[in-house]
């Protein structure tokens, strides 16, 4: 007696398995590189705040050096910040240019205490500006907040410790921010 080849072939159970895991084998794969490369974008963006936050206490240092190798006394130790060119001391706020040659030029008290008005631009040869005259704007705003440690309200004839706070905020699929704060020493 002759039998009937059997024909063998896939069920539809067995080709929608392999078709769904075909697909995750695919589709893992770039759902990881996307999330890898989000997570890169997101720390180079804390990276860029962070050193532009540290950027703005190191100008801060660098004014209060000066106005002691510039031998003020008193309240001037922190000139430039005191109201002399902008009043930086809290509730004011003031951004910093350190690629400008002049106090009156890289200090700027902001606008109704208002910094996002004022972001960072990218010069053509890399460095953070708010000159808005050339290279691009980025996504970045800093700003530097001072108060006094130890008067309120702030004296600073009598205050040898100053608070500076530098912010630096962005925008990226939510508003994030980075917080540097030091303290400052009148060495007079």
């Amino acid at each position: 007696m002759q039998t009937k080849p059997t024909q063998s072939g896939f069920t539809l159970v067995e080709t929608l398995v392999s078709v769904v895991i075909l697909t995750m084998t695919i589709v893992l794969p770039y759902y990881a590189i996307q999330r890898s490369l989000s997570a890169t974008f997101s720390s180079r963006d804390d990276l860029i705040a962070a050193s532009l936050a540290q950027e703005a206490i190191e100008f801060t240092r660098g004014v209060r050096d000066n106005n002691y190798l510039a031998d003020r006394t008193g309240a001037a130790w922190m000139y430039g910040f005191n109201g002399s060119v902008a009043n930086c001391f809290s509730p004011n706020r003031c951004t910093i240019d350190a690629t400008r040659n002049t106090l009156s030029q890289s200090i700027v008290q902001c606008p109704s205490n208002n910094c996002a008005t004022r972001p960072l631009w990218l010069s053509s040869s890399s460095l953070y500006t708010q000159r808005t005259t050339s290279g691009s704007a980025t996504k970045f705003q800093r700003y530097i907040q001072l108060s006094c440690v130890n008067t309120s309200p702030c004296n600073l004839a009598n205050e040898h410790e100053v608070r500076v706070t530098a912010t630096v905020t962005w925008f990226d699929h939510g508003t994030h921010s980075v917080v540097i704060t030091d303290v400052l020493t009148n060495w007079l």
